[in-house]
This record gives structure tokens, sequence and C-alpha cells, in this order.
């Protein structure tokens, strides 16, 4: 079996080992290797609230009827939608669930701002550290810690 290394994966498990920073190269990879979301968050988020008819939806998000009956049938819309539905029912329509909307929505621009070259090169590392901030894909304490866990030894006399 042969071993291809990929660069892009070596530094992905780079920054996961807390071993180095995303750079910029890093972050224009993730873009170009990260499959976009073709349907506004807040849609699924809809959807999975069953308040408004695929009619409604069309007309307010500007989508043709044919096309939205086709995106409420893709496997990635309806992960979104399962997703939503569960985290309002675990957790109601509270501030959480807005947050979680909020943040979806930020997302976006942050991908934006990463395929944005005549944004500085600095500001898209920071981007790039944020949403592996997001994403919970940071080093924890415990991957940084190179020693063993202590050992504690109790003699009774």
């Amino acid at each position: 079996m042969q071993n291809d290394s990929n660069p892009l994966i070596e530094e992905a498990d780079a920054i996961l080992n807390g071993e180095s920073e995303p750079t910029p190269e890093m972050a224009t990879a993730l873009v170009e290797c990260t499959a976009q979301i073709d349907f506004p968050p807040r849609l699924a988020y809809e959807v999975a609230l069953g308040v408004q008819s695929i009619s409604q939806l069309s007309e307010r998000y500007g989508i043709p009827v044919p096309d939205l009956k086709l995106l409420v049938k893709a496997p990635h819309f309806k992960g979104y939608v399962a997703a939503f539905t569960n985290d309002i029912k675990e957790h109601g329509l509270g501030f959480r669930m807005r947050a979680r909307l909020a943040a979806e929505d930020a997302l976006g621009v942050a991908m934006e701002i990463l395929k944005d070259d005549s944004i500085d090169p600095e500001t898209r590392r920071k981007v790039s550290a944020d949403i592996v901030k997001w994403a919970g894909l940071e080093p924890t304490k415990e991957k940084q810690s190179d020693s063993a866990p202590p050992v504690n030894i109790q003699i009774n006399l």
C-alpha cells in the first residue's frame, strides 16, 4: 500500500495538534475544498419550524417552487433541517437557537472573507482561526500536553 501524503491534511493535523497556526494559504485551500451551502440557513430553520408552506417560502426567498421542492429533498438540506428540528425540540426557540442562526449567517460572511484575495492575509488568517475555533477543532489542553497524567500513590502504614 502506497503512502500518499496530502499537504492539506498534514497542515490540518498540525493545526489540530497545536503545532502550528492556520495560514492564509490554508484558508484558501479550505475554501477550495469545502462544499458551499447553496441555500440560506434561515430557510432550513423555517422549514424545520413547519409554519409556512413551500409556496410562501418560495415567495419570501425568491426561489422558484420547483427548485425549492428539489432543495427540500436534497440530503444536505435535510441534514440541516433535522439538526434545527432536534435543536428546537431540545432547547426550544430561545436565545441559543437565534444565536445559532446568527452564527450560520456569520459563517457565510467569514467564508466570503476567506475567498476574497483583496483582503489582508492577516485578516484572512484570523478568520480562518476563528472558523477552526467555532467548529470546535482547536487543540484542547489535553492534546497540547506532552506530559503523562499524574500518578498518585498512597501508602497506608
